[in-house]
């Protein structure tokens, strides 16, 4: 077996598209800017909408992505402790359809109450069961006439 004599790397687009993610964070992030109401640099916004604009062109430069990274950190900064994790755990949209998909809080949420829902329902077939035991021991004491003794007597 030869070594790869090839003095070419491995393409970009080979490897994981990090600035491909990062755009779609950043439109995450401006989302909540926008719906929270917090302020962040006009300037920022402007990088931000216009490197996504430029990345769907494929006109995206390394100036362009510089400004990017560093209005990307700036918004990120502006948002915290809110990080793009928290978000992503609460809005996952379907790209299928018109509905919201199911959060992983939303998953969550169901777990637990369907957990409440069968816990009352064994504890309530458990108390019929008592109440029906504590009945018919009482009623076979009276029925019999035995005498219960207490623990004061």
């Amino acid at each position: 077996m030869q070594p790869n004599t090839d003095p070419k790397p491995a393409s970009p687009s080979s490897k994981t598209d990090n600035i491909a993610t990062a755009i779609e964070n950043a439109e995450l992030l401006l989302q909540y800017v926008a719906e929270s109401g917090i302020a962040i640099d006009k300037d920022d916004l402007s990088v931000l909408v216009d490197s996504k604009l430029s990345y769907r062109d494929g006109t995206l430069d390394a100036a362009a992505e510089h400004l990017f990274w560093r209005a990307f950190t700036n918004v990120t900064h502006a948002v915290k402790p809110v990080t793009i994790q928290s978000l992503k755990s609460i809005h996952q949209p379907s790209k299928k359809s018109r509905k919201r998909a199911a959060s992983d809080v939303d998953k969550a949420v169901s777990r637990y109450r369907a957990l409440a829902v069968v816990s009352l329902f064994a504890l309530l077939i458990l108390r019929i069961y008592l109440i029906i035991g504590v009945t018919a021991r009482t009623k076979s004491i009276n029925h019999y006439g035995l005498k219960v003794h207490s623990l004061e007597d």
